[in-house]
């Protein structure tokens, strides 16, 4: 079998991107290094199924040197040159798994184009992925299908109407509708620091408590949850991301799986890999968690459960998104702590005191 991964921060803009619209300049240096330690992480781990070839694009050469002989890893340093390798090798394989960050709907466009050349998508449905690229969209569909999430207004373009948000619940956290590993988001205390933007935002009630992630690999036939992982964010109103740790304890990973699981069963088209953001509230009971977004993508939480897991996460990947049974997935007493970077550590932990089996 042969897998197409591209990642746009690796790979550098295609000719049908705009002025502009280099995905690395948009997102910026701290996505553009997740990009690059999440496909080194997935290829690598592609590349060690058996009958697996992984292909994949990248505009640094220095980034070429791969010690694993299953993964391709060619050049392209223009934009024609990687539009035209995008479309061959989107077209030749058997399947193609994309990574790229929302932001100014650049994962739709890619997964529109493996469309239009014949490909085939080993992740979610096209109307999946520019829902969950709409924030405001993603929680008010969310919302209505009895999912908590934060309270949340929609903040158009141009100059403010702070009239209308007299009632509204600050501190607040204001967010790109497109973002992407927290780009342009910002903690906000009052209206008055809100400022004028050229772009759509959400605007939602800041949650206090755990931020949390819940990844789970998704197919036709099951959605299987992996154990939950912390979030660490930036503490400078950014929440700029920052590692994480898995699993949560217990009990927290009951509350963050059984939010997941509704977040899961409301949308439909998911395949793949998904990444939900949540808050695990200060009541013991739940009732105060919430879900915070959708990532129909991969996400650097594959770094830690990756290390976490005694069995290849990407064969079970593959195989459940492709329909086909997979085997059960277990993971090792202990807890991983990663960080954005690629950098993952395994602590051994007494099995009776930390154990994720799903």
């Amino acid at each position: 079998m042969r897998i197409f991964v591209f990642e746009s921060l690796s790979a550098g803009p295609l000719a049908s991107d705009s002025v502009g619209d280099d995905p690395a300049a948009l997102a910026g240096e701290s996505l553009a290094r997740e990009g690059w330690t999440m496909l080194r992480a997935l290829a690598v781990d592609l590349a060690a199924i058996d009958g697996m070839n992984v292909v994949s694009i990248v505009a640094d050469p220095l980034r070429r040197d791969s010690t694993t002989k299953r993964w391709q890893i060619e050049r392209a340093s223009t934009p024609v040159d990687r539009t035209e390798r995008f479309d061959h090798c989107a077209a030749a394989a058997d399947a193609t798994i994309l990574i790229a960050p929302e932001i100014d709907g650049q994962l739709a466009r890619l997964a529109r184009r493996v469309a239009d050349v014949g490909g085939k998508l080993l992740g979610p449905s096209i109307e999946s992925v520019e829902l969950a690229s709409d924030k405001h969209r993603t929680a008010t569909l969310l919302g209505s299908r009895d999912t908590p999430v934060p309270r949340g207004t929609l903040l158009e373009p141009g100059p403010l109407d702070r009239a209308a948000l007299a009632e509204f619940p600050f501190p607040a956290v204001a967010k790109p509708l497109d973002g992407a590993g927290s780009f342009g988001v910002q903690l906000v205390r009052s209206a008055d620091e809100l400022a004028a933007s050229p772009r759509p935002r959400r605007l939602e009630a800041f949650v206090p408590g755990v931020a949390a992630s819940v990844a789970a690999l998704c197919g036709p036939s099951e959605r299987r949850i992996l154990p939950p992982c912390t979030q660490r964010l930036s503490t400078d109103g950014r929440f700029s991301y920052l590692g994480g740790t898995a699993p949560l304890p217990p009990q927290l990973a009951e509350r963050a799986k059984s939010l997941a699981a509704h977040v899961l069963a409301a949308l439909p088209g998911l395949a793949g890999y998904i990444g939900i953001d949540l808050v695990l509230g200060e009541r013991a009971d739940g009732s105060a968690d919430a879900m915070i977004e959708v990532n129909p993508r991969l996400t650097t939480s594959y770094v830690g459960l990756r290390r976490l897991a005694e069995s290849n996460l990407a064969a079970a990947l593959v195989q459940i998104a492709l329909g086909r049974a997979a085997d059960e997935l277990r993971f090792r007493p202990g807890r991983v702590e990663f960080d954005c970077r690629g950098a993952a550590k395994y602590f051994e932990l007494p099995e009776s005191d930390f154990v994720e089996r799903t």
